[in-house]
């Protein structure tokens, strides 16, 4: 019985194995480039990091998934601080990913950030005061139904004398158009 319970094992491993390789080799057929996603359970070890993406998580859509989607297809490596579960608001895992955040902020060459309609997001904004002020690569996108899209785009031009893009997609490929300058 023992050893039709491990034939049986091995024999699962093994479909496993040839389905992971069958899909390994279907994107290295397809897919001529991927970005690479760094998130907070990757941890901060990164030689590198293309691109932060920076806005509302708490009471927000989920659109660093959509920002993601838009830039899968890049070779960008790109930071996005939203976990699949939510965050706690205080205590040592808040504290391990604002400090998370702030490093990927230091690091990232392109800081976007995306202001989506029903939530202020008061610590993106914090994070945007704070990045708007350095001479480094950012670019701002606001939901047209934004509640504070005025104080975004008044803020923004007259610390940087530029103006807020008004749709996601648009702000994903401009972030990545600077990521690729930068590199050049």
């Amino acid at each position: 019985m023992k050893a039709d319970i491990d034939n049986g094992l091995i024999a699962h491993q093994n479909n496993l194995s040839d389905m992971f390789l069958r899909i390994v080799g279907i994107c290295l057929e397809g897919c001529s480039i991927m970005a690479t996603l760094i998130t907070p359970e990757s941890g901060t070890d990164w030689e590198h990091v293309d691109l932060f993406l920076a806005g509302g998580i708490s009471n927000c859509p989920d659109w660093q998934g959509e920002a993601t989607k838009i830039l899968s297809e890049t070779d960008l490596s790109i930071a996005n601080p939203r976990r699949p579960y939510g965050l706690e608001k205080t205590g040592d895992a808040a504290a391990k990913q604002i400090a998370w955040e702030h490093e990927m902020l230091k690091r990232a060459e392109v800081t976007l950030f995306w202001f989506p309609a029903g939530a202020i997001q008061p610590i993106a904004l914090l994070e945007l005061g704070r990045k708007m002020t350095e001479d480094r690569p950012l670019v701002v996108g606001v939901d047209e139904y934004y509640e504070r899209r005025f104080d975004v785009e008044q803020q923004l031009w007259l610390e940087r004398e530029e103006k807020p893009l008004y749709d996601l997609a648009e702000v994903a490929r401009t972030a990545a158009e600077k990521c690729r300058q930068i590199r050049m």
